[in-house]
């Protein structure tokens, strides 16, 4: 006997197909029972299967709206990690140059103590800031030794 393949678990499986093996189909049967109830129940009956076509209309409808909001959640997801990848990538990029800006001062302040202590030493030996090679305009250039 073959099942019917389900596909969510809240499916259920279609009702069973017209039996020709004793020669009637239960549409005829349904009629028979149906033909016996009072006319009242009769549409009490058909209006609970209204009732309950309507409401699995509207479980379709929202298992499809389900479905797509399933889908553009998981767009904005990936959106989501781009956008996390991409403000990471930038903090890093930041933090590079923040790197980088503190070893230039780091050298800078070398540099600056370096040039201190050498102005400290010209003052220790009393050499005169004045530049001690100075150029003479008169001076051929063969005279240069």
């Amino acid at each position: 006997m073959n099942k019917p393949i389900r596909t969510h678990e809240h499916e259920r499986a279609p009702p069973p197909a017209a039996d020709s093996s004793n020669g009637h189909d239960q549409t005829d049967d349904s009629r028979q029972l149906m033909a016996a109830l009072p006319e009242r129940r009769v549409k009490v009956f058909e209006l609970g299967m209204l009732e309950f076509q309507n409401m699995g209309a509207e479980r379709d409808e929202l298992r499809d709206e389900v479905a797509a909001l399933k889908i553009e959640m998981s767009a904005r997801q990936v959106e989501l990690e781009a956008m996390r990848s991409r403000i990471a990538d930038m903090e890093s990029r930041v933090a590079t140059a923040v790197l980088m800006r503190d070893q230039a001062v780091a050298e800078r302040a070398i540099y600056e103590v370096l040039f201190i202590s050498f102005q400290a030493q010209l003052r220790a030996f009393k050499i005169p800031a004045a530049p001690l090679v100075v150029a003479n305009d008169e001076a051929a250039p063969e005279d240069i030794v």
